[in-house]
């Protein structure tokens, strides 16, 4: 149950640093779902936090860029993306619906 997402952007230059995005979240890797929409991410080397009014269930998670700064090329650089769980308010929930080993979504599309 993810209740934030820090992201650390690229120390050096500013190529692929978000300034403004998505933040999506799937329990299978085919469907996904908009939690959060980033708007005006500041153009420095300085962590960036996106915290969520409620624990958000899912097993991945997926940073889109809309907008970006740099030379204008279509990506993002990061030099560090954390997720993290709020474990204060009792047990930590663990979807029942997790396979013992969970493919990431390119294996699922490989033949």
């Amino acid at each position: 149950m993810v209740i934030l997402i820090q992201f650390v952007p690229r120390q050096i230059g500013n190529n692929g640093r978000i300034k403004d995005g998505q933040i999506l979240v799937s329990m299978d890797g085919s469907s996904w779902d908009e939690i959060a929409t980033i708007t005006n991410w500041a153009d420095t080397s300085e962590p960036k936090m996106m915290e969520f009014d409620e624990p958000v269930k899912s097993l991945y998670v997926k940073l889109v860029a809309t907008e970006n700064y740099g030379d204008g090329r279509d990506f993002i650089t990061a030099a560090m993306i954390n997720l993290f769980e709020d474990i204060t308010k009792g047990e930590v929930e663990t979807p029942e619906d997790i396979p013992e080993e969970i493919p990431t979504p390119d294996e699922e599309e490989k033949p």
